[in-house]
């Protein structure tokens, strides 16, 4: 991380250490979401000031990163979700119930439990993967 090394004496001053804990924390939570992706395409690498996306190498996933907790729902414009397919929060196993229609893009409802802030994981960005309709089959 920039900003982060040892003092004179070869020391990590704690706020440091607890910060790159953090980070390695949320990394193994979320590394999915980050390692080995890429961005999206054009414009398509955010949507609104809270969310940043990755994709897989081959397309299917998309990753919407949101910097803060999105509420009861998340909605996406610009994501397609493959039908049928489901949606995770990145460190919770249970899919999430989503719905997709043309005014309001892909709707991720979020369960009633996770609306406590103890009960969620990696709590600097949230990162939801969602299995991603083919550009060819949208456009149909």
């Amino acid at each position: 991380m920039i900003g982060i090394g040892p003092d004179a004496r070869g020391k990590f001053h704690p706020k440091a250490v607890e910060a790159l804990e953090q980070t390695g924390a949320w990394l193994r939570t979320n590394g999915e979401a980050i390692y080995n992706t890429r961005p999206r395409p054009g414009d398509l690498w955010k949507e609104g000031e809270a969310v940043r996306f990755t994709r897989t190498r081959d397309n299917r996933f998309v990753y919407a990163l949101c910097l803060q907790w999105p509420g009861q729902t998340l909605a996406l414009k610009s994501v397609h979700a493959k039908a049928g397919s489901s949606i995770t929060l990145l460190g919770i196993e249970e899919p999430l119930q989503w719905s997709q229609d043309t005014s309001t893009g892909l709707v991720i409802r979020l369960p009633v439990a996770l609306q406590d802030q103890s009960r969620r994981v990696a709590a600097m960005a949230y990162a939801f993967k969602i299995e991603e309709e083919p550009e060819a089959k949208r456009l149909r």
